[in-house]
């Protein structure tokens, strides 16, 4: 240091300093040694200090939860699972043993009510024993048909001839009664001619009643006789006449039970003979439905999606056939609910589903008063026909059904599920907002009523803009993001 060059004002000054510095610690080398221990200290510190990197510090935010919520905003909704059973999609199966022996449609083809799909046969030969039977029964029909007015015709007719046949009866008992009075007047007159002859015979025996010697004894009563003979005759012949003419006695009785017993067999007779033909007729329609089902025909119009057979399989009854979609497509969805929630379903409050991605709401189109499966019941639903197409038969799709339209405290009710009880208190989390301006979960307090379904009332302790969380994996302070 020697070497260097300083002005002697500043020589001289450091000179005074040095001495004075190894002059103090001479005189105290204890505190001096102490100082310079701190010093050292001292320059360690400030130097390790100097040599540590800055950190940064970072705060992790917890991930949020994703919840659900339920807001006390109108009537509560449960989600459940309705089945889609569509009428649009039909599939055709075998109703008739058989041999396919003909497809007359194919995949994508467009068809009417009644047009057949497919011909069936008994044989590999083609022989259709159901159309044989179809032409016997419309052969027997056609007979019956063409000689029911012939037939018809020979009844009435012989109606006509019992009928005319009891009026003939009639008639020959008024002519007997006509013969009766002529009968009478003769029987008057010869009774009068047997009472003359008697006078004279009085007459003639009481000059001589010797027949040898008066001559006129003999002739008188041999008058007598005869008048006598054709009085007997004409009487008994008044007998009969009276016995036939009169209308209470056995030939007019047996003369009307005969033309009654005619007249009814005969109608008898006609009834069988409509009841022949209608039966006719019967058995050539179950003929010709025999006969059909060995022609499976499409029962309504649409389009052939799918063939399911070849010609010369043999198919039994219930083998499917094919596959039409129908240009009228309709859906309904069924809902088996139990009876408490069948009683709180709303009627007036659509049902929204989730179709195609898309929300669609339905009113219910009825709700059964008893249960259909079991102890469920039904709640059906009729979908919009521009939606048929976008579900598929026996399908499941979740809906969310409206509830409490029978009271007014179910709209300030909350899940079931989202309750929480101790021995004391009940309580709720509910979505709020954290010092840092997050979503969070906020415990709060409630005092509970009544229980409707799933859903429980709230008397106090929530406002209607509150969103409760229905979700059981959450705890106060929780960060939260609502699905």
């Amino acid at each position: 240091m020697s070497n260097i060059p300083f002005p002697s004002s500043i020589h001289t000054g450091f000179s005074r300093v040095k001495n004075g510095f190894f002059s103090f610690i001479d005189k105290h080398p204890l505190p001096s040694f102490l100082i310079f221990l701190a010093i050292l200290i001292l320059v360690a510190v400030v130097g390790n200090r100097l040599r540590t990197p800055v950190l940064s510090t970072t705060v992790i935010t917890p991930p949020a939860k994703i919840v659900q919520t339920y807001q006390l905003d109108g009537a509560p909704s449960i989600s459940i699972q309705a089945k889609i059973e569509k009428s649009g999609t039909i599939t055709l199966v075998a109703q008739s043993p058989g041999v396919v022996q003909q497809i007359r449609k194919k995949e994508g083809q467009t068809v009417q009510r009644g047009t057949t799909l497919i011909s069936l046969s008994t044989s590999y030969q083609g022989g259709n024993v159901a159309s044989l039977g179809r032409q016997i029964a419309q052969k027997n029909y056609q007979y019956q048909v063409d000689n029911f007015d012939a037939q018809n015709d020979l009844i009435n007719k012989q109606r006509d001839v019992a009928q005319k046949g009891n009026t003939l009866a009639s008639e020959l008992r008024s002519i007997s009664r006509q013969s009766q009075d002529d009968t009478k007047n003769l029987i008057n007159t010869n009774t009068d001619l047997l009472n003359s002859i008697n006078s004279q015979l009085v007459a003639t025996t009481a000059v001589d009643s010797n027949p040898a010697t008066n001559q006129s004894i003999l002739p008188l009563q041999q008058a007598k006789s005869g008048v006598e003979s054709a009085l007997a005759n004409l009487k008994s012949g008044q007998r009969a006449l009276e016995y036939q003419a009169a209308d209470d006695k056995l030939p007019a009785q047996l003369s009307e039970a005969q033309r009654d017993l005619a007249v009814k067999q005969l109608d008898l007779q006609q009834k069988m003979l409509v009841l022949g033909k209608d039966i006719a007729g019967l058995t050539l329609s179950i003929a010709q439905v025999s006969e059909s089902s060995m022609y499976p025909a499409s029962p309504c119009a649409g389009t052939v999606e799918r063939i399911y057979v070849k010609v010369g399989q043999s198919v039994q009854p219930g083998t499917v056939l094919a596959s039409i979609k129908a240009n009228d497509n309709q859906a309904t969805a069924v809902a088996l609910v139990s009876q408490q929630i069948a009683q709180t379903i709303s009627p007036v409050q659509p049902t929204q589903f989730m179709i195609n991605g898309e929300k669609v709401t339905v009113i219910p189109s009825y709700i059964s008063k008893e249960p259909t499966d079991g102890t469920l019941f039904s709640v059906i639903y009729h979908l919009p026909n521009q939606y048929s197409s976008y579900v598929t038969n026996n399908s499941w799709i979740s809906i969310t059904v409206p509830l409490g339209y029978q009271t007014a405290n179910i709209s300030s009710s909350i899940p079931l599920d989202a309750v929480y009880q101790t021995q004391s208190e009940s309580y709720v989390y509910v979505v709020g907002t954290n010092s840092q301006g997050s979503a969070s979960a906020m415990v709060k307090k409630v005092s509970l009523g009544q229980v409707f379904g799933e859903y429980i009332e709230v008397k106090s302790g929530l406002e209607k803009q509150d969103k409760v969380i229905t979700n059981r994996n959450v705890l106060d302070g929780d960060f939260v993001q609502i699905k």
